[in-house]
């Protein structure tokens, strides 16, 4: 970045990765910082002010990000798709999350234990010699 060039800023990673799929890039020299704020470390990106062939601004995206309607207004607009995008792929992350399958152990005297696999409390049941049930 020279000295009297624009940029932008957010501290939105979702918007931040949206931009980038419009080929809008952090800064080279200077991508992120941080800044406290309530008491808790902040990352703030840097963003250059639009995308390299000209077609989007970042400003305009970042507050159309924050503008209620702007997505239903917009919706084959390509930072629409991308924000979805980026919304599914969390989405189904979750549900992968969530279907990790649970097994059962018997603690003895009618308990048991419900873990999920992998997790540290099935970790620690097959530790202790218990098998799934």
């Amino acid at each position: 970045m020279k000295s009297g060039d624009s940029f932008c800023y957010t501290d939105n990673i979702e918007v931040v990765a949206a931009l980038a799929a419009l080929d809008i890039q952090v800064l080279d020299d200077s991508p992120f910082f941080y800044r406290l704020v309530g008491g808790k470390e902040v990352t703030i990106w840097n963003l250059k002010d639009k995308s390299d062939d000209g077609e989007f601004s970042t400003g305009e995206l970042i507050k159309a990000y924050g503008t209620k309607g702007w997505f239903e207004k917009n919706p084959h607009h390509p930072f629409t798709l991308a924000v979805h995008a980026i919304r599914n792929l969390k989405t189904y992350e979750g549900w992968i999350v969530q279907s990790i399958p649970y097994a059962t152990f018997d603690l003895g005297e009618g308990r048991e234990l419900h873990a999920k696999i992998s997790s540290s409390e099935f970790d620690a049941a097959i530790a202790q010699g218990l098998k799934p049930i």
